[in-house]
């Protein structure tokens, strides 16, 4: 972000940092989304909130689940919010299904097995569905036979986040609103080193997908800049629930234990 923003790429990122407060992203251990977006709402530790992964096991058993709003506990930012009297709303917010009873308004993120059941109130569903029937939570890169309808999904699905978003910001007017973008995230998944990034020297340049990633964050710098109009003057922040970098290998822990002699297995 910052060679991009100093370049003018994503002006109002550049804005923000100028006029602003910017510093590293400082993650949760291990950095992944689930308990990272945890982390946020509650303002705990995944010892306290209790969502380690995307995953989590069945009592008992070594059968693994889908981790949920449910799974986490702790006192949520909308609890702070309703006791001082003031309203929220959040939408797309990772492992927000089923949705809390808000002093306001939820659209659940990721995870959302009934996208019907993803709005609080409930009446909200339908209220979306009119205004943007091209509504979707979420679009994965291996949906698709190639990268092409991937980037078009992506594109639109975007574009539509951000209508909603700003809609609902409008007419609602909560105290405190919450949005997720996940494009940057899925397209950095999707084509990290496919893509011409700053530090790589231009080595990728003319590859076919080289300058996607870069378009997805100016479409994401396009949309700050109309928060921040629609803030006024309002604070505003821009966060991440991780970094972004290559993935060379994953390690499987119990293979790594047995291999160091600290694990054997039970026939």
């Amino acid at each position: 972000i910052e060679p991009w923003a100093r370049e003018g790429k994503l002006p109002n990122m550049r804005r923000m940092m100028e006029e602003g407060v910017t510093g590293p992203l400082e993650s949760t251990i291990h950095p992944l989304t689930p308990q990272a977006w945890a982390s946020f709402l509650t303002g705990q530790n995944p010892g306290k909130h209790g969502i380690y992964d995307f995953g989590e096991r069945v009592e008992g058993k070594y059968e693994l689940t889908l981790a949920t709003s449910l799974s986490r506990r702790g006192t949520a930012i909308w609890d702070h919010l309703r006791a001082a009297g003031r309203t929220c709303g959040i939408v797309n917010v990772p492992l927000t299904y089923p949705p809390a009873p808000v002093p306001g308004f939820m659209v659940a993120g990721m995870h959302t097995s009934d996208p019907r059941r993803a709005f609080e109130p409930a009446s909200l569903y339908e209220e979306v569905r009119q205004r943007f029937p091209d509504y979707q939570i979420d679009v994965m890169s291996y949906w698709y036979d190639s990268y092409d309808p991937f980037l078009e999904e992506l594109a639109r699905m975007h574009a539509t986040r951000e209508g909603i978003v700003l809609d609902l910001y409008h007419r609602h007017r909560p105290d405190l609103m919450v949005a997720v973008f996940v494009s940057s995230d899925r397209v950095c998944h999707a084509l990290w080193k496919q893509s011409d990034l700053p530090g790589t020297g231009g080595a990728r340049r003319g590859w076919k997908y080289a300058g996607e990633i870069e378009r997805v964050y100016r479409a994401l710098d396009a949309t700050l800049g109309k928060v921040l109009d629609a803030a006024g003057d309002s604070p505003v922040v821009v966060m991440s629930d991780h970094g972004f970098g290559p993935l060379d290998k994953d390690v499987y822990l119990n293979k790594f234990l047995a291999d160091a002699q600290l694990l054997r297995f039970r026939s």
